[in-house]
């Protein structure tokens, strides 16, 4: 059953065909009738009578054992009307009718919209069992902008999995470096180490001679480890000294501060976030303190061009709605393909809806410019 009605919406949807249900609501002295009766049972002014309510009877249907209200038809939306979708992907969507070329119209002539969450559930159950498959038990609600945050959520987590991808690899081409770096300085491994037969063939000539020729003074340890310092020493010295040749060489001022204020000029011009970053590149020249007040300015513009884009950019589902004209709402429809599969088939509905209206006005405009003299 739907909600209550009075008397005049109760005349009214029954000279629509419905059938109307009646019950008395009490005075106050007599107790109000706990259940609705048929209007036949009830006096002939029932509708001019007060302490009398209204409801129109819904006609129920079986589904693999399981009933449930029949879904709402096209003739049961008003705006404002509250309409709960069936999903196959296991919840139920809440949506509110906003009037013609709304999405809902398409959902509901599809026979999958119900007027109520708790038969939602039913004909999802049936449905499924109908099919083999295994309902959720209570199925949850969510809403459109339910499926939007979804929808960012699972971009969000993609965008930094692959972020982390990037990372890793950086990390090992950043230890690869290091390995080179390491025989530069001492040398590959292999030619410090000598092979296994070199060993065998130079130990025992080499032994005997050191044990013949005692008169030489062993090398201390002291000496090795000072030698080593002394070599780490020079290898510091020689970095400094490429790492001090490679300082950027600071720009005259008076020509340093002509270049600053063009490309702040330049930045104010930039319309999107790529135009603004690639004013560094003429920055090269430049050391790290007169680069740090162009990036502050930077930095203030990309602030602005975000607030923008977030106050001008509406929702991809009122552009859609909104599309004035076929060639817009086929780029729009190419947008859904980044959406959550989800969420595609609801916005594909808008997109349906819409492309009708667009038609339906192309058509009868054709049909008017025929009529002219």
């Amino acid at each position: 059953m739907t909600n209550i009605l009075n008397a005049q919406e109760a005349f009214t949807a029954l000279q629509k065909g419905k059938t109307v249900l009646c019950r008395y609501a009490g005075d106050g002295t007599l107790h109000a009738d706990k259940d609705f009766s048929t209007l036949d049972q009830m006096p002939a002014t029932v509708f001019a009578l007060p302490n009398y309510e209204f409801c129109i009877q819904v006609e129920k249907i079986e589904l693999a054992g399981i009933t449930f209200t029949k879904p709402m038809i096209v003739d049961d939306l008003e705006v404002g009307t509250e309409v709960f979708v069936v999903n196959p992907a296991g919840f139920i969507l809440q949506c509110t009718y906003q009037g013609v070329g709304d999405a809902i119209t398409t959902m509901v002539d599809s026979g999958f919209a119900q007027r109520d969450l708790d038969n939602a559930r039913l004909q999802y159950e049936a449905l499924c069992k109908m099919l083999g498959g295994n309902a959720i038990k209570l199925a949850p609600v969510k809403t459109t902008q339910d499926l939007e945050a979804d929808t960012k959520a699972t971009k969000k987590r993609a965008s930094k999995k692959q972020n982390d991808v990037i990372e890793v690899k950086q990390q090992s081409n950043i230890a690869t470096n290091d390995d080179n770096s390491l025989d530069d300085i001492i040398g590959p491994v292999s030619a410090q180490s000598p092979a296994s037969n070199d060993v065998e063939k130079k130990t025992s000539p080499e032994l005997s001679t050191e044990s013949c020729d005692e008169s030489q003074p062993p090398i201390s340890f002291d000496a090795v480890a000072a030698a080593a310092v002394s070599h780490a020493q020079k290898i510091d010295n020689e970095t400094n000294q490429k790492n001090s040749d490679r300082k950027p060489v600071e720009e005259d001022e008076d020509k340093y501060q002509e270049n600053l204020a063009t490309l702040k000029k330049r930045v104010d011009e930039s319309l999107t976030p790529t135009e603004v970053n690639a004013v560094v590149k003429y920055t090269n020249s430049w050391s790290a303190e007169q680069r740090q007040p162009l990036l502050k300015y930077m930095h203030k513009r990309l602030e602005v061009l975000q607030q923008n884009k977030t106050a001008e950019q509406p929702s991809l589902m009122v552009r859609i709605q909104n599309a004035p004209d076929l060639t817009t709402l086929d780029a729009l429809e190419i947008d859904i393909s980044s959406l959550d599969p989800i969420i595609q088939p609801e916005m594909m509905r808008y997109v349906k809806t819409r492309r009708l209206e667009l038609e339906k006005s192309a058509t009868v405009a054709a049909i008017s410019d025929e009529d002219l003299p």
